[in-house]
């Protein structure tokens, strides 16, 4: 599940005005905050719509759960974004809300919410990705990274990020839980879920941890993870996650076992041209692997091809395995 989340937008000013001599009226910079913003007519508050179409074509066997999808299967999706940002008083306002329409698939199609948050100074409020999952930015850049569950994937949320010198952040969040296979986490008592996370962000480099406490399952769970930038062209990630409890997978820890690693790549071939690849493992034996090309047709037009495995373990104990194959092809706007 490849997402780049819209909340993490440029923290700049947005102060400046451009003086037009003709007719004397000011006009709002928005470019300070990031390609695409525009100035809402009547108002101090610049907006940027965005968003992707995707049609996608499965074959094999699912990966995640091994069954035989015995046909080739066409999906059709899309999002659209609305990101808002304005300078006040208090420091920089920003807002999103990002909308996903899934179309004609075998199981139906609907319109969901996949974002609604807002931000003052660090402060975020809202429904988003948990930040046990934002903090270290999920996984991997292939289209199948989260065979091997890495964390929540949507909740109510309220969340503090401090900055500090040398490229140092810190943060500390409270959020609702979700409901996920069948799994209620959401929290029904006066305890919410607790996540606190600290990260380096340097030239080449980053290095970060979090750790959550699951408050309905009464188990924690923790995760770091290390992105090596070598050159303009390649760059490198580990992350290791380690959870308390080792039956039921929990809210932050939705791994299963006790312990689980995810690495990968990304490769610039050229201009055009990615490769990214993918491995992750848990310490049940289960493990999955992925490896995809994307290549920008024309701007703005990816074709994305990607093959993965996956080792799976049937309800009986049996070891079992699925392979299968995946061309998507996404307009970004």
């Amino acid at each position: 599940m490849r997402r780049i989340l819209a909340y993490c937008m440029i923290a700049s000013s947005c102060a400046g005005f451009q003086a037009n001599a003709d007719d004397g009226e000011y006009l709002k910079v928005c470019d300070t905050w990031g390609e695409g913003y525009f100035l809402l007519p009547g108002s101090e508050t610049c907006l940027k719509i965005s968003g992707s179409v995707t049609f996608d074509l499965s074959g094999g066997e699912d990966v995640y759960s091994g069954e035989l999808l015995g046909r080739v299967v066409p999906t059709s999706s899309a999002s659209i974004d609305f990101s808002t940002a304005s300078e006040t008083d208090l420091g920089a306002l920003k807002s999103v809300l990002s909308i996903d329409l899934d179309g004609a698939s075998d199981e139906g199609g609907g319109v969901t919410l996949s974002e609604a948050v807002l931000e003052l100074n660090g402060v975020l409020v809202g429904a988003t990705s948990s930040q046990f999952d934002m903090w270290l930015n999920s996984a991997g850049e292939v289209l199948s990274d989260d065979v091997v569950a890495y964390g929540p994937s949507f909740t109510n949320l309220i969340s503090y990020t401090a900055s500090f010198d040398e490229g140092w952040s810190a943060m500390f969040g409270v959020e609702q839980g979700e409901i996920r296979d069948d799994s209620d986490f959401i929290v029904h008592g006066v305890v919410p879920h607790a996540v606190a996370g600290i990260r380096l962000d340097a030239d080449r480099i980053q290095i970060g941890s979090v750790i959550g406490y699951d408050s309905v399952g009464k188990q924690v769970a923790a995760k770091a993870r290390l992105d090596l930038e070598m050159s303009d062209s390649f760059s490198t990630f580990a992350m290791v996650g380690y959870r308390s409890g080792r039956a039921e997978p929990g809210y932050f820890g939705a791994w299963e076992g006790r312990l689980a690693a995810w690495t990968g790549f990304s490769l610039h071939v050229s201009d055009e041209v990615v490769l990214n690849s993918q491995a992750a493992y848990t310490d049940t034996g289960k493990y999955a692997i992925a490896a995809s090309i994307d290549y920008e047709l024309i701007p703005s037009l990816l074709i994305s091809t990607e093959f993965a495995f996956t080792s799976l373990r049937t309800e009986e104990g049996v070891r079992d395995s699925a392979i299968g194959g995946l061309v998507s092809i996404e307009r970004e706007f």
